[in-house]
């Protein structure tokens, strides 16, 4: 992950809130701190590669994600 945010950027996140991380099974975040391949693709999936405030995004629009998924702003 380090390389990639070392690019030429600019980079969004989008964080999730403290409720989806309370929600998530016990033990989650442990386990993701000691895969570190997998947090890196979840990383990845909150990572746009370019400048979005939230202010610019309509009612679903589709960002790409650095794993190159496609999600909408409801997501």
């Amino acid at each position: 992950m380090d390389g990639t945010l070392q690019g030429p950027g600019p980079f969004t996140v989008f964080a999730p809130t403290d409720a989806a991380f309370n929600a998530l099974p016990a033990g989650t975040v442990t386990a993701l701190l000691n895969d570190l391949p997998q947090l890196t693709d979840i990383l990845k999936h909150h990572v746009v590669g370019d400048s979005v405030m939230s202010g610019m995004l309509s009612n679903n629009q589709i960002v790409t994600t650095l794993l190159r998924n496609r999600c909408n702003s409801n997501h």
